[in-house]
């Protein structure tokens, strides 16, 4: 008897544990933002998502070379209220083809916001101006 409910209690908070980390599955997909749909495209290695930032940041990490053809894109730093706290752009740290993986950064300085949730945007570069040929990469940081 003096087995049984040690183990009784261990199963129930197992049992519990378990039971919030499948409250919310989408839950990991909302902090990552957009980065496992545009994981093919660009990659972001700094911040992390969800990350705690402050300004200046440095954002850098990989993206294929159709993602900014002109070797610079456009970055937004937006609060959860959608205002805009900076803006800067990356620029490409070599040359290479559309299709292959280049390195980028950007030193991107933002004001402080009172919302302390927000997002980084990292906007395709899109010299036609064609709708359909915008893109972003969306990633959370928290101020």
């Amino acid at each position: 008897m003096r087995i049984i409910i040690p183990i009784i209690i261990i199963v129930s908070v197992a049992g519990y544990f378990a039971q919030e980390q499948l409250k919310n599955p989408n839950e990991v997909l909302v902090q990552q933002g957009n980065a496992l749909e545009k994981y093919d495209a660009i990659q972001v290695s700094n911040p992390k998502s969800s990350s705690l930032v402050v300004s200046p940041i440095l954002v850098e990490g990989i993206a294929r070379g159709h993602w900014f053809p002109e070797g610079d894109f456009l970055i937004k730093i937006q609060n959860a209220k959608d205002e805009e706290l900076g803006a800067g752009i990356a620029y490409a740290m070599k040359g290479g083809t559309e299709e292959e993986f280049i390195p980028f950064e950007a030193m991107v300085s933002f004001s402080e916001s009172f919302v302390k949730e927000g997002v980084i945007i990292l906007k395709k570069s899109n010299p036609s101006g064609l709708l359909e040929l915008d893109d972003e990469l969306r990633v959370p940081v928290r101020f």
